[in-house]
C-alpha cells in the first residue's frame, strides 16, 4: 500500500490558453514531488470546482485500495477520465481547492489545491482559516509578484517556439 502523503500545488491560470499551468508542488514525500502534467484544464477536477465557486472541499473518495470503481466514479463526477486517474502517482482521498484574486479581488489568478491520500488529514474549517483569512493577501501578492516572471505555453506560442 502507498505511505499516507499530502501535496498542495499552485496552478497559475493562462488567460489566453484558458487552462492552468503548475507553477509549484510541495509533499514531504518525494514520491509525491514530481508534477504531473505541463497543463491542466480549466474544467475538470478539483481546480475546475475550485476556480467556478473560489472554494471546493471534498473527503468523501474511497480507498483506492478497497474500492477502485467507486475511486473512479468520484472522480469522473468531476470530470476527470479513467484514464487520467489511472496515471495519477497520488491516489487522494482529500481534495481541497481554493482560488487567489489579485488583491482588489477583481481578477483570478490561481488556485492552490492540497490534496492528501489521508481523508481526515485536514478539517474543511481549519483549511479555510488558513486561505481565506491568514494567507489571503499573501497568496494574492505573491502569484501576482511571480505571474509576469512565468512563461506560459499560450505566450511561448506566441513567440513561435
Amino acid at each position: 500500500a502507498e505511505s499516507p502523503g499530502c501535496v498542495a500545488t499552485r496552478d497559475l491560470f493562462d488567460e489566453s490558453g484558458q487552462h492552468f499551468v503548475p507553477i509549484g508542488r510541495y509533499s514531504a514525500n518525494p514520491e509525491f514531488q514530481q508534477v504531473g502534467r505541463a497543463i491542466y484544464p480549466t474544467d475538470k477536477g478539483c481546480i475546475s470546482q475550485a476556480w467556478q465557486h473560489d472554494w471546493f472541499f471534498a473527503n468523501d473518495f474511497p480507498d483506492p485500495h478497497q474500492d477502485w470503481e467507486g475511486y473512479l466514479e468520484s472522480h469522473q463526477r468531476f470530470g476527470v477520465a479513467k484514464t487520467v486517474v489511472n496515471g495519477m502517482t497520488m491516489k487522494s482521498r482529500l481534495f481541497c481547492g481554493y482560488k487567489i484574486l489579485s488583491r482588489d479581488d477583481q481578477r483570478p489568478l490561481a488556485v492552490v489545491i492540497v490534496e492528501s491520500t489521508t481523508p481526515d488529514r485536514f478539517d474543511e474549517d481549519y483549511l479555510k482559516e488558513v486561505f481565506l483569512d491568514g494567507e489571503r493577501r499573501f497568496l494574492s501578492d505573491l502569484v501576482a509578484g511571480v505571474k509576469t516572471h512565468i512563461a506560459v505555453p499560450s505566450d511561448v506560442e506566441k513567440l513561435g517556439f
